[in-house]
C-alpha cells in the first residue's frame, strides 16, 4: 500500500493533472510503466526471493498499476478519484478498489458493521483454505493417480481428458480460487482497518456461484483486473 500511495502521488502530479498533454504520455509510456513493470524483477533479484507465492504477489501489483497509469493518461480514472490527491491515493493505494460516494465523490467510510462482516467473511475462508491445503498437500495437490505425471505438460489427448486428470485440475482450480478469494478478503480487511475506507469485492465465489462464462469472468473472477482492462483498453478503442 505504501508503494501504491507513492506511485499514486507521482501519477497524480505528472499525469492526471497534465492529462492529454505530450508530457503526460511520455511520462506514462516512457518512464512510469517500464519502471513499474521492471520493479518486481529488481526486487526478486535483490532480495533473492524464491518463494513462488511471494513472486506471484510481487507481479500482481505492477500489472494493476500499469493499467491504472493507462487509465490516467487516457482520462478513464473515476471522476471521484481524480477530485483530489487524497482521493487518488486512496483509489490507487490498494489492490482492492475503494468505494466512492457518487454524490459527494468522497471515499465511503467503512462502518463497524462492515468491519465485522469482513472479519466474519475472512475467518471461514482462512479455515477452509488451510483445510484444503492440508488435505491436498500429502498427495502433491494431485490425489488422483494418472498414467502421466500430474505436474507435467507432456500428456496425450486421452490423458488430458481422463477422469483422474480432470479431477486433479479441478482441485488445483479450487485451490487457486480459494487462495485468490482469501487473499483479496485479507487485503480488503487490512485496507479497511488501516484507512477506514470501504472496498469493493474482488472475488465473489466464481467457481460455485457463476451462472455463465460471462458471469464468471465479468462479475465474479478478479473483477479488479476486469475493470482495469475495460477502462484501459476497451474504452480507449471505443
Amino acid at each position: 500500500m505504501i508503494m501504491g500511495g507513492v506511485t499514486a502521488a507521482v501519477v497524480y502530479e505528472l499525469i492526471v493533472k497534465r492529462q492529454g498533454t505530450p508530457g503526460a504520455y511520455l511520462t506514462g509510456f516512457g518512464v512510469l510503466i517500464p519502471a513499474v513493470l521492471a520493479c518486481p524483477f529488481f526486487i526478486i533479484s535483490a532480495l533473492d526471493i524464491r518463494c513462488m507465492p511471494h513472486r506471484l504477489a510481487l507481479f500482481s501489483f505492477p500489472g494493476t498499476v500499469a493499467f491504472r497509469i493507462s487509465e490516467a493518461m487516457f482520462g478513464f480514472a473515476p471522476p471521484a478519484a481524480k477530485k483530489s490527491m487524497k482521493n487518488y491515493v486512496t483509489y490507487y493505494a490498494s489492490l482492492m478498489e475503494a468505494t466512492f460516494d457518487p454524490k459527494t465523490e468522497e471515499p465511503v467510510r467503512a462502518t463497524s458493521t462492515d468491519m465485522i462482516h469482513l472479519i466474519l467473511d475472512f475467518l471461514p475462508s482462512a479455515l477452509i483454505l488451510t483445510m484444503l491445503f492440508s488435505l491436498a498437500s500429502p498427495w502433491g495437490y494431485a490425489p488422483n493417480v494418472t498414467s502421466a505425471d500430474a505436474h507435467s505438460m507432456d500428456h496425450t489427448l486421452g490423458e488430458i481428458f481422463s477422469a483422474g486428470h480432470l479431477m486433479n485440475n479441478f482441485i488445483a482450480a479450487a485451490l487457486l480460487s480459494f487462495s485468490l478469494s482469501f487473499g483479496s478478503k485479507g487485503v480488503s480487511l487490512l485496507f479497511c482497518l488501516l484507512t477506514g475506507v470501504r472496498t469493493q469485492r474482488m472475488v465473489d465465489n466464481p467457481m460455485f456461484a457463476s451462472t455463465s462464462p460471462s458471469d464468471f469472468w465479468g462479475r465474479r473472477w478478479n473483477t479488479l483486473i476486469h475493470g482495469a482492462l475495460k477502462v484501459s483498453f476497451v474504452s480507449n478503442v471505443g
